[in-house]
């Protein structure tokens, strides 16, 4: 526990798969990983759970743009750092990490710079593919219940309760769950 009445759920995802994964069947956007001291410095190499902790832009941004903007990031680490806390999970291995876990299509601008460094890899690529067809699968299934949301008439708004449980209900029937990977060789 700290001043603020916070603590830590400790768990080694890599010595205790098994918990890690009955974690995640209750929260399936947590990664797990050794705590910084920096973050709490009570619970310093302590194993916790995680977040992703990625920039996002849109497909279309100009891929050389998302390039020079992750080489710059990347290259220039040492200069920011120190200006807030979250830089600390702006490295390259956090981002690596990230990569392995993240359900978000990866920027054809930051495939560019990982490729010239070496890192993107088959197994991203692969990654990759599944993640984006997971999301062109949500893309379509939404197109489809907003149109038989305006057939029945009904508002698209969260207030609404008749539209929120026909999205959730067709959600829930057909299509998987969003989820954190807990690593690239998950399928």
């Amino acid at each position: 526990k700290n001043a603020y009445g916070l603590s830590c759920v400790e768990l080694n995802a890599e010595v205790d798969p098994e918990g890690a994964r009955r974690f995640r069947e209750w929260d399936p956007l947590v990664g797990f990983g050794a705590i910084p001291g920096s973050v709490l410095s009570a619970l310093d190499g302590k194993w916790g759970t995680q977040g992703l902790n990625l920039e996002l832009t849109h497909a279309r941004e100009d891929p050389q743009l998302v390039y020079n903007l992750a080489k710059w990031l990347d290259e220039n680490y040492s200069r920011y750092k120190d200006l807030n806390v979250v830089n600390l999970f702006r490295t390259r291995d956090w981002l690596m990490k990230s990569l392995d876990e993240t359900f978000i299509p990866v920027h054809e601008g930051l495939k560019m710079y990982l490729k010239d460094l070496g890192l993107w890899t088959p197994k991203h690529e692969k990654r990759d593919k599944k993640n984006l067809a997971l999301l062109q699968r949500y893309i379509d299934a939404y197109d489809k219940i907003v149109w038989q949301a305006d057939d029945m008439r009904l508002d698209l708004i969260q207030e609404n309760d008749k539209w929120v449980k026909l999205w959730e209900n067709y959600r829930n029937a057909n299509l998987p769950p969003i989820k954190l990977w807990a690593n690239l060789d998950e399928e």
